[in-house]
């Protein structure tokens, strides 16, 4: 499966984003935001809330997105 989601899409942060421990942007659930301002917000300040958001809006649910990362590292020849 390919997903494509284009950076400036705005998309709506699901409710199991919002008040994940450790590190955070601070979402609120039912915020409208966009792909990349999340992408930023877990790649500069290490945000779990945008991690988790980013994996259910991908992924549909947080399980499934971390299938669809295995499958792929393992399409790339990654075995551990």
């Amino acid at each position: 499966e390919e997903y494509d989601s284009p950076l400036e899409q705005k998309v709506r942060v699901p409710e199991v984003a919002e008040g994940v421990e450790g590190s955070s942007i601070y979402l609120k659930a039912g915020e409208e935001i966009s792909v990349q301002d999340l992408l930023y917000g877990l790649m500069l300040v290490s945000g779990n809330d945008a991690a988790v958001a980013l994996a259910e809006i991908i992924g549909g649910d947080q399980e499934h997105f971390v299938e669809m990362m295995n499958d792929r590292a393992a399409e790339l020849g990654c075995s551990s």
